[in-house]
């Protein structure tokens, strides 16, 4: 048997994971356990005599991509090889998924259903007569695995929340991990940075929708305890640097207090932190239901410099009922925070995400001047971010959704 991940610039925080699952699932070491990391890996690993498990896990940017690929795999496919797909994109939209050609899709969280699709694909042998839809648990248990593989001398940053109780419009993280948020326990972060040491890893980084709110489930004291347990302990693991509450993280505008502050300073090797404001319209806000007013962002974008960081704020453009008025407030409340110092944007365009409540709104025009004074600001270096290549994704999207090969 062999088990391949389909491995993209946009997945590789979710792969090591994945392999974790699989060599917990796979004590004996009866399978092999490989990347693909082009399409040609994935052909060739085709062409051998054992059976083959090929997993993908991708987001809706990545379904033109996606389906390309799986186009051309589906005629190397032997009558033993299974094709499975997991992620946001298709637990979003399941149908539309096997639609592409895959012949089985998890739903959901996969540490606990990932192990049971692969005992039932070892056990027959073959993907005949297995269900396509594979739905796992809303609630998985985050210690049940650890995102590194010691068999590929692989790993990624921690995710230590899961979940979002804000339930922003635009946002699928609350639907694939609903409320209540999780948090990963104290001795499950000990076991990855120990594995981390033994794998030659010294540097710490976190996965959480909001870095400021981790609380260690096995702790009753606040949420800055939890945080200040979980930073010495990285030091105490012999972490060279910690990074919390800069990419792959962020901190919400309200979680930007002075204990947090003190934290990071006295911790961490970050100096920037990723703060999301996303508009200065208080209207949009509302209506994206971001639970937090521009005065928040302003308060915690000034409490940042004021500690000596700098402050790297997520804007969106584009959301559906978006007006000019709010995009001139949204250049107004850039202008005053760049004027703060230390101060730069992170620009991003919508894009329309299936099974959120956004997704069948269109989304509101961005007038050219409007792209063309973004183009400046990043030319200025006030202003960055992959916004111009999220005007071209966003068009593929509404595409996609036109052609009925998004079916939510």
């Amino acid at each position: 048997m062999r088990i391949l991940l389909r491995q993209t610039r946009h997945n590789r925080f979710t792969l090591p994971l994945l392999a974790n699952l699989v060599e917990t699932w796979d004590k004996g070491k009866r399978a092999y356990l490989g990347v693909a990391r082009g399409l040609e890996e994935a052909l060739a690993a085709l062409e051998g005599d054992s059976p083959v498990l090929l997993a993908y896990s991708f987001m809706t940017p990545q379904l033109g991509e996606v389906s390309d690929e799986v186009r051309q795999i589906r005629q190397h496919l032997r009558p033993r090889d299974l094709l499975v797909a997991g992620g946001p994109h298709p637990t979003a939209d399941p149908e539309g998924t096997l639609a592409l050609g895959f012949q089985a899709v998890v739903v959901g969280e996969g540490e606990e259903v990932f192990p049971r699709l692969l005992d039932g694909w070892a056990g027959k042998g073959c993907p005949e007569g297995a269900p396509p839809l594979w739905r796992g648990s809303s609630v998985c248990n985050l210690d049940a695995a650890l995102p590194l593989s010691l068999r590929l001398n692989w790993m990624a940053p921690v995710e230590i929340s899961r979940g979002c109780p804000h339930l922003c419009g635009y946002c699928f993280t609350p639907r694939i991990h609903p409320p209540p948020v999780r948090h990963r326990g104290m001795e499950s972060i000990r076991r990855y940075l120990w594995e981390s040491r033994r794998m030659g890893r010294t540097v710490a980084r976190f996965i959480a929708p909001d870095a400021s709110a981790y609380r260690d489930p096995g702790s009753g004291g606040s949420p800055w305890e939890s945080l200040r347990v979980l930073l010495r302990t990285c030091r105490d693991a012999g972490m060279s640097r910690v990074h919390l509450g800069s990419f792959p993280s962020e901190v919400r505008p309200e979680g930007v207090r002075e204990e947090f502050l003190e934290l990071i300073l006295n911790y961490c090797s970050n100096r920037t932190l990723v703060i999301g404001a996303q508009s200065g319209s208080d209207r949009v806000l509302r209506a994206l239901r971001r639970g937090h007013t521009v005065a928040h962002a302003v308060e915690a974008v000034r409490r940042v410099v004021s500690a000596g960081l700098i402050a790297h704020v997520d804007m969106i453009f584009g959301v559906p009922s978006e007006t000019l008025e709010d995009r001139l407030e949204s250049l107004r409340l850039m202008e005053r925070l760049i004027g703060l110092g230390r101060t730069k944007i992170h620009a991003h365009i919508y894009l329309p995400l299936p099974a959120t409540p956004l997704f069948h709104l269109s989304p509101a025009p961005l007038e050219p001047w409007f792209l063309d004074l973004l183009s400046a600001m990043q030319d200025s270096g006030s202003l960055d971010g992959e916004w111009e290549g999220q005007l071209l994704v966003q068009e593929r999207i509404l595409r996609w959704r036109r052609l009925g090969m998004i079916r939510v």
